[in-house]
């Protein structure tokens, strides 16, 4: 709700000063976004995102890792509804459907609040359910984030 009213405030003052802005920042997720883009995902419909582009999915290539192809996914500013930020580390997944997995796990906790915590299991994109737990971020900002570990590759 209250992140709703923020979305309409934006909307207004984006009415005010039309043409003029040339782009949103939105800081705690790191992404800059053109008002146009931004204005279509708050209409109504199938496009709309009510966490756009408060939360960010980020891709990350660990160097030096043990297979050399190992990566970092996670989100970031989910801080902003007093929610963990998500993290996986993955090798050999579609980078598409970790960051759609992890999409989707946002979406849910922006939903129904905290209710995936440390020791619980989550459905993830392939046939065994993931364990979560907490743990500090790899990627900054430094956080504690909802660790969710796809198991052996």
């Amino acid at each position: 709700e209250r992140m709703e009213l923020y979305h309409n405030a934006v909307l207004a003052l984006l009415d005010v000063v039309g043409d003029n802005c040339l782009a949103l920042h939105w800081m705690r997720s790191g992404v800059i976004v053109d008002p146009r883009t931004y204005r279509t995902s708050k209409d109504p419909g199938e496009r709309h995102d009510p966490i756009y582009p408060a939360v960010n999915v980020r891709l990350f290539n660990v160097r030096n890792s043990e297979s050399g192809n190992e990566h970092v996914m996670d989100t970031l500013g989910m801080t902003a509804f007093a929610l963990r930020d998500l993290q996986i580390i993955f090798r050999t997944m579609e980078p598409g459907r970790i960051a759609g997995f992890l999409n989707g796990m946002a979406h849910y906790l922006y939903d129904h609040g905290d209710v995936v915590g440390d020791g619980h299991t989550v459905q993830g994109i392939t046939d065994v359910r993931w364990r979560c737990r907490y743990a500090m971020s790899l990627a900054g900002p430094e956080r504690e984030v909802l660790d969710i570990n796809p198991g052996r590759p």
